[in-house]
Order: C-alpha cells, then structure tokens, then sequence
C-alpha cells in the first residue's frame, strides 16, 4: 500500500466533518435546552436535551465528541442558561466518562436498559447540579422542578434517539470509521 498525502487529507476531513456534524446535533440541542420551559407554578424548567446528546454520542461514536468540545458546549449553555460557569460543563464530562467507561455493557443491551441508564443520568445530573447551585448560593433550592426537567429529558430522549441515529447513520455511510 503506498501512503499518499491525499489519503491522510481526506481522511482528516472526514474525521473532521463527523465531528462537526456531532457537534452540530449537540448545538442544536444545547440552545433548545437553553430555552426554559414556562409551567405555572414549578416557574421555569430546563430539560438537559444537551444530556441526550452527549449520552447518546458518548455510547454510539465517543471519539466524535472530544472532551474539549464537551467542556466548551457546557460552559455555552452556562452562559445562555445563566448557571454557575463550569457546573454544566463538569457534569457532561462527567457523563462522557461514565457512559464510555460501561459502553460495551450498554451497546449489547435492549433500547429499554439504554433509556433506564439515560435516566438514571439525567436525574443524578439533576440532583448533583441541583446540590451545587444550593451550596454556591447558600439557599436550598425547590427540588421539584429539577426533579420534573430530568424527568422531561428522559421522557424526551426516544423523542431525540431516531434524529441522532439519522445523524449517526449519516456518518457511518462514509467509510474510514474505525
């Protein structure tokens, strides 16, 4: 086989243009995450869509979202969100982490045990945040419309998966993926 430039340009740019495209679906979703939801009485609820993304590319193609990327997408949203800088930021690498440490045990299982695992993410994700924003401000926050936004996230995210798999499926059409 004879290495030619060529070959290693093009095959930057397609690792290149899979990782904007993830980055892309992951954008999307922070600024639809960065728009709160009004419901009377429980005042404003931010489901972490921003949470699927990363959960689900973490699982699915983890070398697509570098962590830089991830950290730079949480500090984003802290800012539009207006959350303490860094805190969003901490929790998706955090997230990034844990689903790519249990991957090959998630990948095997049914979409059910996927869900329950996004679950169990996005509402330790909420408790944790929910933690550091009291102890940051010094007052115990209401728990219930933390408790509700990641019970949004993991009601949506069946919602969300078929649009990233098309996105996912995009990127496997093009080979050179490992």
């Amino acid at each position: 086989m004879v290495l030619k430039k060529e070959n290693f340009q093009g095959a930057a740019s397609s690792v290149i243009g899979r990782i904007v495209a993830a980055t892309a679906a992951l954008l999307f979703l922070l600024l639809l995450g960065a728009l709160p939801l009004r419901i009377s009485g429980l005042g404003d609820i931010r489901p972490l869509f921003i949470l699927i993304a990363v959960y689900y590319w973490s699982l699915t193609r983890p070398h697509m979202l570098p962590l830089i990327v991830i950290c730079l997408m949480g500090i984003l949203f802290d800012l539009l969100a207006a959350y303490p800088l860094g805190i969003t930021a901490l929790a998706l690498m955090a997230v990034h982490w844990l689903v790519t440490s249990q991957r090959k045990y998630l990948l095997g299982q049914s979409f059910r045990v996927v869900w329950a695992g996004m679950a169990i993410v996005a509402f330790s994700v909420a408790i944790v945040e929910w933690l550091l924003f009291s102890l940051l401000y010094g007052d115990v926050f209401p728990l219930l419309p933390v408790l509700i936004s990641a019970l949004v996230t993991t009601a949506l995210f069946p919602v969300f998966v078929p649009l990233l798999s098309r996105v996912n499926k995009l990127l496997a059409d093009h080979p050179s993926e490992g």
